[in-house]
């Protein structure tokens, strides 16, 4: 398969359900999926305020600062600084999660 080049300018933000930031999808599988139905997704978020994430039931997530001061994450109970850029830190999608 041959290398290619996905432009910023190419992408579509989305609002998030809860109103508290957005979303730009980067790269999903199988293309075209949405996000009921990828087998996995890379996106960048722009996060605006606290508030609870959407589940996705199912789904392995990771998060990881690229940009910013980070955010403290509360998951399943359990607070979790994230302010290390390019550090990930992986949580399931089903857990409930600030």
């Amino acid at each position: 398969m041959a290398p290619q080049i996905l432009r910023a300018h190419d992408r579509t933000p989305a609002p998030w359900k809860n109103g508290g930031g957005i979303t730009t999808e980067v790269m999903a599988h199988p293309r075209g999926a949405g996000t009921d139905d990828f087998a996995w997704r890379i996106s960048v978020a722009d996060v605006a305020s606290s508030g609870p994430f959407s589940a996705f039931e199912g789904v392995d997530r990771i998060i990881t600062v690229v940009e910013g001061p980070g955010m403290a994450l509360t998951v399943d109970g359990t607070e979790h600084v994230v302010d290390t850029r390019c550090a990930p830190l992986a949580f399931s999608g089903d857990a409930t999660t600030d």
